[in-house]
């Protein structure tokens, strides 16, 4: 990649111009997770860390090894040189680590109004969720016991995350020292992309081999899969700008897997994808012998039988049964056999 200047087994330089530099720092986030968080230093701009790890494993020692190889590689550079930490989303394996960054930095935190509650009252959020997410395992066809089981492997419990306080509320289209902030709901309700000259700090909203988990909008207002692909037709007129503006190709700075260049492709890509996987949805219901839970269509759409990886699976079919409700093609049936007791939701195509 030609505006990639130097690059170690670790941690990769990008050359922003005008001598600004963005460190691109690995860090293993989850135990069958990596990620990146972003480092951005130079004449004229805020020393800025984008994302703060996840605090679990090595995640954190990993970043602070990212910070000293840039001083032992690139230029002197220490942690307390940081003045803002920048959350994409609060997520945890993207905010987890925000408490200890911040301590060890002093750094202000940056978030959108949406996430702000998570980072600052993570318990409060926390508990809401799996009052929510436990009714919606009810309905999908799974007993107590697995639900709980399933919210245990997720791992979205009180007490897992420290509380941060919120220095600054970022809100759509605020500008700050070279930075411009676009919020981009779906994956996350308040998530966002920076753009920083002809570069896109962008999270999770797109990445470059994986399709983004969606969570159902009756869990967290502001993701959903319409959401989700409002946000990537804005990502996609946002890097068309940021190519005309600066002349040169957005590079987007993903959370995840590698950087993103041909934005475009990459996006029709992810939208065919999600289109497929919809029309799936109805063709399962159509061809069901009796209508089916989301339990049921999810054993159908994905083999994984693991415990850890059934609510992401159950959430994907939710948010996709969500959205083909608003278009009027699903439709809840029985409806008249639902209790508290037993409250599974069967569909039907319309």
């Amino acid at each position: 990649m030609d505006n990639i200047i130097e690059d170690t087994s670790r941690v990769a330089r990008f050359d922003a111009g005008h001598g600004v530099h963005i460190y691109r720092i690995p860090c293993q986030v989850l135990p069958h997770l990596s990620g990146y968080v972003h480092l951005v230093r130079g004449p004229g701009i805020s020393t800025t860390l984008f994302d703060a790890g996840s605090s679990q494993g090595h995640s954190t020692p990993d970043i602070l090894a990212g910070f000293d190889q840039i001083h032992s590689h690139y230029e002197p550079f220490y942690p307390e040189q940081i003045d803002r930490i920048i959350l994409t989303h609060a997520h945890v394996d993207h905010f987890g680590g925000l408490s200890e960054l911040r301590r060890l930095t002093g750094a202000e935190v940056w978030v959108h109004a949406s996430e702000s509650r998570t980072v600052c009252s993570f318990n409060e959020r926390a508990t809401v969720f799996n009052l929510r997410a436990s009714r919606m395992c009810r309905e999908c066809g799974l007993s107590q016991e697995e639900t709980d089981a399933a919210l245990r492997h997720f791992g979205f419990l009180p007490g897992r995350v420290a509380a941060t306080p919120v220095d600054r509320i970022i809100t759509d289209r605020m500008e700050s020292d070279g930075l411009s902030f676009h919020h981009l709901p779906g994956h996350s309700a308040g998530h966002l992309a920076i753009v920083f000259g002809n570069y896109l700090f962008t999270g999770d909203i797109l990445l470059s081999k994986t399709l983004t988990q969606i969570w159902p909008e009756r869990l967290i207002p502001q993701t959903g899969i319409g959401h989700y692909l409002e946000s990537l037709e804005r990502l996609g007129e946002l890097a068309d700008q940021v190519r005309l503006i600066t002349g040169q190709a957005p590079v987007l700075m993903t959370g995840h897997e590698e950087v993103v260049t041909r934005t475009g492709e990459r996006i029709e890509l992810v939208r065919k994808s999600e289109h497929r996987r919809n029309e799936r949805i109805i063709t399962l219901l159509q061809n069901a012998e009796e209508p089916p839970t989301a339990r049921q269509l999810f054993r159908k759409m994905y083999l994984t039988a693991q415990s850890s990886r059934m609510f992401f699976g159950l959430c994907d079919v939710v948010a996709r049964l969500e959205f083909l409700q608003q278009q009027g093609r699903v439709a809840v049936v029985d409806y008249d056999r639902i209790t508290e007791e037993q409250p599974e939701f069967h569909y039907a195509a319309c």
